[in-house]
């Protein structure tokens, strides 16, 4: 295959993304596969990038921080786009030009969040597929470096950009299992999407050897007989790079002055280690060497004695695969290593290194002293590890696994029919929960899950929005007591911002179902196609229908005093067995709760319908679910007033082209501060949403 791998980096940029390319296009070169990467670097002069983007993005960053990193982040991600048209372009042109026609690129497997929108949109004008790298939590660790602590602005167009990049993408490959849970969790409709694969090194660039070790502890002037401790990370909390500086001030003097620990990367806790070094005296065994390339690093493991990879929890951020602690152990140096996240599963603690708490200097001082004192063990452990890297993480055998992840892209590239028009459907494993082990007769509906300004809306449809509801009515009543099902709405979703009470009521219900023209709308900005909007009135009437035929007994709850009975009636009329257990209005104060509640329960109703407006309807429901009763309950607004006859529902052709809104604000035009809502809620998707906007069909 020929695999173009665009990036907004620059060539030569310290990082684990960098490292990552170089081994993997090396080893898709190595078992025959064509791969380039594409670095913006290698085409943008260092002048232009400084005036162009580093320069201002610092001046903005001063002016507020986080509008600096949006500014690099949006401007490096149209350049690379533009870059990779041109070569996708120029390559194109080439290969027809040829006297045998040759293959032009076959896939683009973007690197940076950032870039995948460009990049999707390239993709499809060329008829090939986008897979996704995700090296990190973009948002998290931004937030842990504290570029966007004090930007809102910057938050959202982090979270935003992740979400979108997850949405366009054809597949993702995520490099550890964490990464992966956390990609599934924002978008488990498009689970079967994601793909953890480890991080991975080439084993032959990284072994054992001591090759000049003497010359190098010269060139670094490192004193004879101390121990030489080297931590090659970028300097930003989640890397927990302070820590090595305090393991050794923690050490009483005479066994301090027996190391020297090299840092090897720049960042913002710079600050932090040359205050440490001061405030206790390190200046003699601290060095900070700032960012090195490929071969000093190369020179660093083969001079060190021990790496240090002391990674921490931070702002939600735990270590991926390390590569840096993948290095290590094929470099043959023993390594202690922060247990957290990815590093605890990759190393087993006393055979292949030492694991130890994320941020406890006690704890890292003593695994110090402990290899330094037992240089055996210390071989016996990076034996092992080397032994386990070749075995687990070589480059070749990530290469192999990732042309098998570019060739089921490129399968599922249709033109006439893209894969991205299939997305939203459900996929089994099911991710709304419909059913649990007491819930006998209720039957399994598949619906998949998104998110809707943080609040969760399920992609189900009519049918199985009511067969959900005519099981768990047929079955027991839930250990959790009643089962909520909410009408999503923009009011509903814009009251949840600002009201504690019904963002509860919302997150706690078991069923979400997407009621209103806004809900719909706002899926498909997640790039979900073929939603159904399901009224909470026809969900209702459906159920009603369905009732009637199974002699399930149903509550009336809500309205003025003498609606629900009028809306009773003409539903037993229009639906012939229909089993009213109970009718109650809904004006009713706190006091009189609780009787109703107890009438509700004493009915034997297995399904409650409650008319009193959202959010009202929603949190009565959540209050007292474990006193109803009932096993179903609905909230769906007005139904009794139109089914009552005393309010005319809108026209069908209003509800086929999704403007009843506007036919009611025109009937009613006091109904204009609850339509405010709905410009509020599009305003509040399109600039704080977890997504922007989904993707066009090819063509």
């Amino acid at each position: 295959m020929r695999i173009l791998l665009p990036t907004m980096r620059d060539v030569g940029q310290v990082g684990g993304t960098t490292t990552h390319l170089d081994m993997l296009s090396r080893g898709l070169r190595e078992i025959g596969h064509d791969a380039h990467v594409l670095y913006l670097g290698a085409h943008i002069p260092e002048v232009v990038r400084n005036l162009g983007i580093v320069w201002p993005a610092g001046a903005l960053n001063r002016a507020r921080r986080g509008w600096g990193m949006m500014y690099a982040a949006w401007v490096r991600a149209q350049i690379v786009a533009g870059l990779t048209e041109r070569e996708l372009s120029r390559d194109r042109r080439e290969q027809a030009a040829q006297s045998t026609a040759g293959v032009p690129w076959q896939v683009l497997n973007a690197q940076d969040v950032y870039s995948v929108p460009g990049l999707r949109a390239a993709a499809d004008r060329y008829g090939i597929p986008l897979v996704l790298t995700l090296h990190g939590y973009p948002l998290y660790e931004s937030l842990s470096e504290g570029y966007t602590t004090k930007s809102a602005w910057g938050k959202s167009y982090l979270v935003r950009s992740e979400m979108k990049a997850l949405r366009q993408a054809d597949r993702i490959v995520t490099v550890d299992t964490r990464l992966y849970d956390f990609a599934v969790d924002l978008i488990p409709d498009r689970s079967s999407a994601v793909v953890s694969l480890m991080n991975f090194i080439d084993t032959s660039s990284f072994f054992p050897s001591r090759e000049g070790r003497e010359e190098l502890r010269g060139r670094y002037r490192i004193p004879p007989g101390r121990t030489v401790l080297f931590c090659p990370r970028r300097l930003v909390k989640k890397n927990g790079v302070v820590f090595p500086s305090l393991a050794l001030a923690a050490m009483d003097p005479e066994n301090r002055r027996r190391f020297v620990l090299l840092h090897a990367g720049e960042g913002g806790e710079r600050e932090a280690i040359e205050a440490a070094v001061h405030q206790h005296g390190l200046q003699d065994q601290v060095r900070l060497l700032g960012n090195q390339d490929r071969a000093a690093v190369l020179d660093l493991y083969r001079l060190c004695d021990i790496v240090l990879v002391p990674s921490v929890h931070s702002e939600n951020v735990e270590e991926a695969t390390s590569l840096a602690a993948l290095e290590a152990m094929a470099s043959g140096r023993p390594l202690i290593a922060g247990a957290v996240g990815g590093l605890a599963e990759m190393v087993r603690d006393g055979e292949t290194g030492l694991l130890v708490p994320g941020g406890d200097a006690q704890a890292l001082a003593a695994a110090i002293l402990r290899l330094a004192a037992a240089p055996g063990l210390g071989e016996t452990l990076a034996e092992a590890a080397r032994s386990y890297v070749v075995s687990n993480h070589s480059h070749l055998k990530a290469a192999e696994r990732y042309v098998e992840i570019y060739q089921d892209a490129a399968a599922a590239v249709n033109l006439d029919r893209p894969p991205y028009q299939e997305w939203g459907k459900p996929v089994e494993p099911a991710h709304a929960d419909a059913t649990d082990a007491g819930d006998a007769g209720a039957k399994t509906v598949d619906a998949c899950r998104i998110e809707v300004l943080g609040l969760p809306l399920d992609l189900i449809g009519l049918e199985d929005a009511v067969e959900w509801v005519i099981g768990h009515a047929r079955s027991d009543l839930s250990e959790t007591g009643t089962r909520i099902a909410v009408s999503f709405n923009p009011e509903l979703a814009v009251g949840a911002q600002r009201d504690p009470i019904a963002a509860e009521a919302v997150l706690e219900a078991d069923l979400r179902y997407p009621d209103g023209v806004g809900a719909v709308w706002a899926a498909k900005q997640q790039g979900v196609a073929e939603v159904e909007r399901v009224p909470g009135i026809e969900l209702a009437e459906h159920v009603l229908a369905r009732v009637a035929q199974e002699n399930i007994p149903v509550y009336f709850l809500g309205a003025e005093p003498g609606v629900a009975e009028e809306a009773a009636a003409r539903c037993k009329a229009t639906h012939p067995g229909l089993r009213v257990a109970g009718i109650h209005h809904g004006y009713f104060g706190a006091q009189e709760e609780g009787a109703v509640v107890d009438e509700i329960r004493a009915s034997k109703a297995r399904i409650l319908l409650v008319a009193m407006g959202a959010p009202r309807q929603e949190s009565f429901l959540l209050k007292h679910r474990h006193q109803l009763g009932v096993q179903v309950g609905l909230g769906i607004g007005g139904s009794f007033d139109v089914w009552s006859g005393r309010v005319r529902r809108a026209p069908q052709w209003t509800r086929r082209y999704g403007v009843e809104w506007l036919w009611r604000l025109a009937s009613k035009p006091s109904r204009i501060g609850r339509q405010k809502a709905l410009a509020g809620f599009v305003r509040d998707v399109m600039r704080h949403a977890e997504y922007g906007r989904g993707r066009n069909t090819r063509g």
